[in-house]
């Protein structure tokens, strides 16, 4: 009888340290995922585990143009450097200090101070002036589910959702200049199959009058992504219009 409770006793604290490893790894990855969409990208959030470094080449086929991309990450996988073309730092995050610096479209450096929550989720973005820039938002499991992005008479307003599993299913956003009478506005939807590996993405994008919040017109993309590697990331993507012609296409390199 001592040994049979022993033997429950042994089982019922192995399987309560499982759900607690599994707790803490599904929570490193909701506030890694955070972190993707506030700074970069919902398209290129690791998989699985953190990825230390991404070399991202993405050719536009509609404008002859081709973009090469460097991120670089800390322990955690939260994004620390960001480089365009590999030497000009588009952006760098300093976690210890708080501090935040971007390159603007004039190419000038700005500087920023970073809020963070108890789970090291950054939740407001100050410029030099103090202020705050960047507001997120999110919901009792920890995931952001909103970010206001206001600067200089920009707004980029998003609303995000996300699957039982916490992948990230969709996302709204208006982007408008507050002195321009028009503006965008676009719907994000991300599929995944039964590996929960992302498989394709699909924007509806339209035109926005600011002053009356009116939307017209249409403009698809997809996108398809392939090429996994062992943790569940993808290596591979194009994208097409809506008259399913490419338009680009995108290779990662990935350092874990």
């Amino acid at each position: 009888m001592k040994k049979t409770l022993v033997l429950i006793t042994a089982c019922l604290a192995l399987f309560s340290c499982k759900d607690q490893k599994e707790e803490e790894q599904e929570k490193k990855l909701i506030a890694l995922s955070n972190n993707y969409n506030i700074l970069l990208w919902p398209e290129i959030i690791p998989n699985s585990i953190p990825i230390k470094k991404q070399k991202i080449i993405y050719s536009d086929n509609i404008n002859n143009l081709k973009a090469n991309i460097t991120i670089e990450a800390n322990s955690d996988g939260f994004v620390t450097k960001v480089y365009i073309d590999e030497d000009e730092i588009n952006k760098e995050v300093d976690y210890t200090n708080a501090n935040y610096k971007s390159n603007n479209d004039k190419k000038t450096i700005e500087n920023g101070r970073l809020k963070f929550d108890e789970n090291n989720n950054i939740i407001e973005i100050l410029n030099d002036q103090n202020e705050m820039i960047t507001n997120a938002k999110f919901d009792d499991d920890g995931r952001m589910t909103n970010l206001d992005d206001n600067e200089s008479n920009f707004r980029l307003i998003q609303q995000f959702s996300y699957r039982d599993d916490n992948k990230l299913e969709f996302y709204s956003e208006r982007s408008f200049n507050e002195t321009e009478p028009q503006g965008t506005t676009s719907e994000h939807y991300f599929f995944y199959n039964d590996q929960n590996q992302l498989t394709q993405s699909k924007i509806k994008s339209h035109l926005l009058l600011t002053k009356t919040n009116f939307t017209f017109g249409e403009d698809v993309e997809t996108c398809f992504y392939s090429k996994y590697n062992q943790n569940g990331d993808w290596t591979e993507s194009y994208c097409t219009n809506q008259n399913n012609k490419r338009i680009s296409t995108t290779t990662r390199t990935l350092e874990y």
